[in-house]
């Protein structure tokens, strides 16, 4: 009879909402749990490759200061970059603005040295990034003025980082899709047990 029609449609609706609001809860909690550890984990890569450059630009500097450029160069054989974050791009300017030494691995020459600000010269340390315009990673560099006024810089390619979080983004879509399926599923198993009173 009407009645029944008319109950039986109450009784889909409600059903329905309470599904799709399992779901959307669900959902959205769980979206907000997968951009949190994606931003936890860029932020720790990032802070990572920053650590990476800087420690490399204290220990490159201080052999510059205390044997010039061939001690720099001795330091850079002695010191494995290859099982670093590598490869790095290492440069100093003299005072006369003339580049005493410049190491630019192959990988990294695709990258436009001009696009380097001139750092603050307060004697602290300062970064800079050059783009490449192709979407392949930046190069991030480490910049400080020594007591003589050589500007020294160290960078690095974000390159691997990027890719990296390509991978893992990837990851994160599939796991989202499956936590859409699981909500959905969820809500529905949830409403049909919560109307189990209002169907007897």
């Amino acid at each position: 009879d009407m009645f029944s029609r008319w109950r039986e449609r109450i009784r889909h609706a409600l059903g329905f909402r309470l599904a799709l609001w399992y779901a959307v809860i669900f959902v959205a909690s769980s979206l907000t749990l997968v951009a949190l550890t994606y931003a936890l984990l860029a932020g720790s890569l990032r802070q990572y490759d920053r650590e990476t450059v800087e420690s490399t630009l204290v220990k490159f500097a201080d052999a510059f200061r205390r044997g010039g450029v061939d001690g720099l160069v001795r330091e850079m054989r002695t010191t494995q970059i290859a099982s670093s974050p590598g490869p790095f791009f290492v440069r100093t300017v003299g005072s006369r603005q003339d580049v005493l030494f410049l190491s630019m691995p192959e990988a990294l020459r695709r990258f436009d040295l001009s696009q380097l600000a001139a750092p603050s010269l307060n004697g602290e340390q300062s970064w800079a990034t050059v783009e490449t315009g192709d979407g392949r990673g930046r190069l991030e560099v480490a910049s400080v003025l020594l007591s003589d006024g050589t500007l020294f810089q160290v960078g690095m390619s974000t390159e691997r980082r990027d890719e990296l979080l390509r991978r893992f983004r990837r990851l994160l879509l599939l796991v989202f899709a499956s936590i859409v399926l699981i909500g959905l599923a969820g809500g529905l198993m949830l409403t049909w047990s919560a109307l189990q009173p209002v169907r007897t």
